[in-house]
């Protein structure tokens, strides 16, 4: 923040989590700390919303790659269920039932701190394919 005060101009991207927005069982300290960095962003855009600063947070739901399919192969062995029935379980809550693209995330993150951004600011942009409901 100091150095875009001195430039009189500057984009900040948070990433929170949709659990940020919607809380995810067994899972309050990963929900928490994703709802504080929304907080934090609606605050920060805020704080530095005059200085011509905007703030805001991208909250991702289920995305694609190694570590959620990890997720989904832990959580099936533990409940003894396929790891086809735990992805559907995942995405019962889901109204778009696919995985988000990074790099979907990556062009939502590229528009915000574009020139077509400039009056978006403090809020937490979900890329989640309409999650209602994490499990």
């Amino acid at each position: 923040v100091p150095h875009m005060l001195k430039t009189g101009t500057g984009r900040i991207v948070n990433i929170a989590s949709i659990a940020g927005k919607e809380g995810n069982p067994n899972a309050a300290a990963y929900s928490a700390s994703k709802a504080g960095v929304i907080g934090f962003t609606r605050t920060l855009a805020r704080e530095v919303g005059e200085d011509n600063i905007n703030v805001n947070a991208i909250c991702p739901g289920l995305v694609d790659g190694p570590r959620i399919q990890s997720v989904i192969a832990n959580k099936a062995r533990s409940l003894n269920v396929s790891h086809e029935e735990m992805t559907e379980t995942l995405f019962s809550g889901v109204s778009i039932k696919k995985f988000v693209d990074p790099n979907d995330i990556a062009k939502q993150i590229v528009f915000l701190a574009s020139p077509y951004g400039k009056t978006i600011s403090g809020q937490d942009v979900s890329i989640c394919g309409d999650t209602r409901m994490l499990r």
